[in-house]
């Protein structure tokens, strides 16, 4: 069943779970699509793809359309559009990325970032500003703010210009997520950013940054080399008597009286610092 797309894209629908072996070094995913005859005069067809409503099913349900083969056709499609280094189907890509809060859509967290990074130095701009734009998820926006990272570390040429992306967008850590703030300081750490510290050191300072992603300050500073070991106790984040609970489940819990255990929403960022939600993570070791 092709769906109405012609080939050889309709070739992405049959394709199922069948997913190459690559290194995630590499320009993802290029060798097994070779034979396809899939080329750029077929990216508009590609992009269609993405948006076509009929290839995203709630993946809770249990139905057959869930494991059908043409289910897998976007990450075929967004796979081939990083191959094709197609800068037009960016808009349609970074649409993609609301799925990871509304649909906790895993595939497009673990994929996209590598897919960006693939097409180019040029979808920078657009993360940018989507990373900027708070009316975005903050799971998506840190999706957006490890593609940067994924970039500088592909480009190294624009490690400096993914840098001041990321430098800037935390200098507005008073009015931003701190769940954000934190991935944003565990890009500039990942990146060994030293020369982002003082703005690193201001959000710490006011209490503007999520503990339980990268630790605290001294934890930073030892991530960047500044320093060799803590001068201090680990300043732990609010949520960790909530991480506690969900690693050592009945027993930790048995120990607690109810009202002393605070709730966690399902939509909540894990305490564990996985960056899924609670619900997609340590609620499941709970139950």
């Amino acid at each position: 069943m092709n769906h109405g797309y012609p080939p050889p894209v309709s070739q992405l629908l049959t394709l199922g779970e069948t997913f190459p072996q690559a290194n995630e070094r590499d320009l993802p995913w290029a060798s097994p699509y070779g034979d396809l005859g899939i080329t750029r005069e077929h990216v508009s067809l590609l992009v269609t793809i993405l948006r076509d409503q009929q290839f995203y099913t709630d993946t809770d349900t249990d139905t057959d359309t869930d494991t059908a083969p043409e289910m897998y056709a976007p990450i075929h499609a967004w796979r081939m559009l990083a191959h094709l280094k197609a800068t037009e189907a960016v808009p349609a890509l970074l649409a993609l990325l609301a799925r990871i809060d509304d649909e906790d859509d895993d595939w497009v967290s673990e994929e996209l970032p590598k897919v960006f990074s693939a097409i180019g130095p040029d979808t920078l701009a657009p993360l940018e500003r989507y990373l900027a734009d708070r009316n975005n998820g903050i799971y998506a926006r840190s999706c957006a703010c490890r593609s940067i990272g994924t970039i500088a570390e592909q480009h190294p040429t624009y490690r400096t210009r993914c840098v001041d992306l990321l430098t800037k967008q935390l200098g507005n850590f008073r009015s931003d997520n701190p769940f954000v703030n934190a991935s944003l300081v565990y890009n500039l750490v990942d990146l060994r950013a030293v020369e982002s510290i003082d703005t690193i050191r201001a959000a710490f300072a006011d209490n503007c940054v999520e503990l339980s992603i990268q630790g605290d300050i001294e934890d930073v500073e030892i991530g960047l080399g500044l320093r060799t070991q803590r001068a201090t106790p680990r300043k732990l984040d609010p949520s960790f008597e909530r991480m506690q609970r969900a690693l050592f489940g009945a027993i930790h819990r048995a120990k607690l009286p109810m009202q002393a255990r605070p709730k966690i929403g399902r939509n909540d960022p894990c305490p564990c610092g996985s960056g899924k939600k609670y619900k997609k993570c340590c609620m499941v070791a709970e139950s």
